[in-house]
């Protein structure tokens, strides 16, 4: 049965049709169906995408799991932290992927553990979604991985710490206080604060987005004077419950107070 044929059919002859198409053993004609099934985005047609991530062939386990990812559906979370453990490297790497477009923060311990996968395309994907979930739970881990000389791995998580932004502020400096014993790594983490802090001023201090902490990475470089910028956020963050007209003033007199706090 073609597309233009199934998609005269009622929903649930529809489902039905698409069901049996799963069985079939032409692989194309399962792959239209998983696609199908994409498109309707069902519940129904979300577990039987799972049970598509058994299938032995690989091209039908990493269209299921794209197409789950493309659904975003959290029953799906579960099911697809399982397919990163699949022998099929693309299948790992795409079930990475869609957990990101889910947001999935049930998968960010087993995403942290594929940063030292030895295939690239696995370690791209998982800090990919990482860097989407953006969990602040996540940092201490991401810190960890950032000491470590290891190739790919040190890189993979500066770049998610990158994009997590003004959140690994903090973290990162004490992270430089940490380290007295390695100029590398302190000077390497305070790059990563000045790229934080340009792509925070590129975004803007725009209070309505109800993020303070931008305001403070806009007008203080925290590379240069980090315990003086620590203490600033930290009042700012204190503030968060007020109007954003009252945390821009709070933000301003803490500014101008800037040069006590050193």
């Amino acid at each position: 049965m073609s597309e233009q044929e199934i998609e005269g059919l009622s929903k649930r002859e529809k489902f039905k049709k698409l069901v049996k198409l799963l069985d079939n053993r032409d692989v194309n004609k399962r792959l239209i169906s998983i696609k199908a099934l994409e498109i309707n985005g069902s519940n129904k047609s979300v577990r039987r995408l799972i049970k598509c991530l058994k299938d032995r062939e690989p091209n039908i386990r990493r269209q299921a799991v794209l197409s789950l990812g493309i659904i975003g559906s959290p029953l799906a979370n579960s099911p697809l932290i399982k397919s990163l453990k699949d022998y099929d490297g693309w299948v790992q790497a795409y079930s990475a992927e869609s957990l990101g477009k889910i947001g999935s923060k049930k998968a960010v311990p087993h995403l942290l553990r594929k940063l030292q996968d030895e295939h690239h395309q696995i370690r791209k994907a998982a800090a990919d979604a990482l860097a989407k979930i953006s969990d602040e739970k996540s940092i201490p881990k991401l810190l960890d991985l950032f000491a470590l000389n290891q190739f790919g791995t040190s890189e993979s998580a500066a770049d998610i710490l990158k994009k997590i932004g003004p959140l690994s502020v903090i973290p990162l400096i004490k992270f430089i206080e940490a380290q007295h014993w390695d100029w590398s790594k302190r000077r390497e983490a305070t790059e990563l604060l000045e790229r934080i802090r340009k792509n925070s001023l590129e975004s803007g201090n725009n209070f309505s987005q109800g993020k303070p902490e931008q305001f403070a990475l806009a007008h203080i470089n925290p590379a240069i004077n980090p315990k003086a910028y620590m203490r600033l956020y930290e009042e700012i963050l204190k503030r968060k419950k007020k109007t954003d007209k009252q945390r821009e003033l709070t933000a301003k007199q803490l500014m101008a107070l800037q040069g006590k706090l050193k």
